[in-house]
């Protein structure tokens, strides 16, 4: 029994991590397309790093994937 518990305890671990990493990927993928569009609409580097907390590096980066 102990060995199921402790199965049980891994997999529910397991779980959450995986929930917490895709809610991550999740949150990064949202402020990818938030910069993407507001790099459509003309805005500065350095508003979208201040409005999506993306470095300045990765918002050069997405203005070569959206040209």
């Amino acid at each position: 029994e102990k060995n199921y518990l402790d199965f049980t305890a891994s997999l529910e671990t397991s779980f959450n991590e995986g929930k917490i990493e895709g809610k991550i990927e999740g949150k990064v993928e949202e402020k990818i397309e938030i910069a993407k569009n507001m790099i459509s609409e003309g805005f500065d580097n350095k508003t979208i790093t201040r409005i999506t907390g993306l470095s300045i590096e990765q918002i050069e980066a997405l203005r070569k994937e959206v040209r």
